[in-house]
């Protein structure tokens, strides 16, 4: 029975998780603000022609396009030239020591920046062309500060296809468990989503910009939190109909991206315990049960383990209709686990030896996981 209610109430909060992403409101075109997109593109010469394509071509005239290209090894800043009529190309100065590398690419680029809303987005995402005006005009009548945007994933390799599901799961899970409680329009998403994130000049000003999370691993949901602990107004919507990205190239780097998860998620050996404990009984333990009772020939048990399997695969399955086909809810429990694994080990690296993104090395002694409220 254990195993049933904290099934059921994962599945539950999984879910609710992902109905705290409100959806866009379809308003008309916003009004002329300058806004100022940022890319930070590094190694991302397989998505950057599309996302650039879509850049140009938003149907928002008062616009201009800032890319930041890091040092790369794949063409992606030939790949970013291609557009120089239309944007303009800035190569990443020398990241100093303590500073995460997409902070200091954003940083840039809003140096060089003149609107009053900037966009900070990555060279993976693909905007639909009414995308901007509308999230702009969703920004002046919610009377917010800071909007982000969850696009809809694009899996591409069978890894993200079978690992996407859970990876939306837990996401959507920790999010329900991380909800700001008690303000005046719910309860709120506790941090933001950095492959979109629109902001006014002001309040990003206010916040201190990038530079005051400079050495924050996951800096988007820091700057979120910050947003939120200042008292600005900071909406999460569901980009899903305009925003799409094509996240990673393959397993190496979705493996990469989830130990960057676990050293930046995960603050204390506490949240790492109790993230061990849920997603193995989560994951393993309706099937365990199910398995002993079938072994011991109890009805009951058998029955109670067999519900909870159900709503697993049932919740999965949804998660799986998201992110890749419905069917790939068959291998929830395999790749809840694979999940599970490259958090915990992105905890343990990064407090040891440091973890790897997108081929800078960062480490404890420099850098630092979001800290609990």
């Amino acid at each position: 029975m254990l195993v049933l209610i904290l099934v059921a109430l994962a599945s539950a909060a999984a879910l609710a998780g992902f109905r705290m992403f409100r959806p866009l409101a379809n308003l008309p075109g916003a009004s002329g603000r300058r806004v100022s997109i940022i890319v930070a593109a590094k190694n991302e010469a397989d998505t950057l022609r599309e996302c650039l394509s879509s850049l140009v071509g938003l149907e928002y005239p008062e616009k201009e396009v800032i890319v930041v290209c890091g040092p790369s090894t794949d063409g992606t800043e030939a790949v970013a030239r291609e557009f120089s009529n239309e944007i303009t190309v800035l190569l990443e100065p020398e990241r100093p020591a303590d500073w995460v590398g997409k902070s200091w690419a954003c940083h840039q680029g809003y140096l060089r920046s003149t609107g009053d809303v900037l966009l900070f987005t990555d060279g993976d995402v693909v905007h639909s062309k009414q995308s901007l005006g509308i999230v702009l005009a969703n920004l002046e009548s919610e009377k917010a500060d800071f909007l982000s945007g969850w696009p809809k994933i694009r899996t591409r390799p069978p890894s993200e296809k079978v690992l996407f599901p859970a990876t939306l799961f837990f996401l959507c899970a920790g999010v329900a468990a991380g909800a700001e409680r008690g303000t005046q329009k719910g309860r709120r998403v506790d941090g933001a989503n950095g492959q979109y994130i629109m902001v006014t000049r002001k309040a990003y000003d206010a916040i201190g910009g990038h530079q005051s999370i400079k050495a924050d691993i996951m800096e988007d949901s820091a700057m979120g939190r910050k947003a939120l602990r200042q008292g600005l107004e900071v909406v999460n919507f569901n980009g899903e109909g305009y925003l799409e990205v094509k996240p990673y190239s393959g397993l190496r780097e979705i493996l990469e991206a989830h130990e960057r998860f676990g050293a930046g998620l995960l603050p204390e050996a506490r949240e790492l315990a109790g993230a061990l404990v849920l997603t193995l009984a989560y994951f393993v333990g309706p099937f365990a049960l199910l398995a002993a009772a079938l072994e011991a020939g109890d009805f009951w048990v058998g029955l109670t383990a067999a519900v909870a399997t159900a709503a697993v695969f049932a919740t999965l399955a949804f998660f799986s209709a998201r992110t890749s086909r419905v069917w790939y809810f068959l291998l929830a429990p395999l790749a809840g686990l694979i999940v599970l694994a490259a958090l915990v080990v992105g905890f343990v690296r990064f407090r040891r030896s440091g973890i790897t993104w997108k081929g800078v090395r960062y480490a404890s002694d420099r850098f630092k996981p979001l800290a609990r409220r």
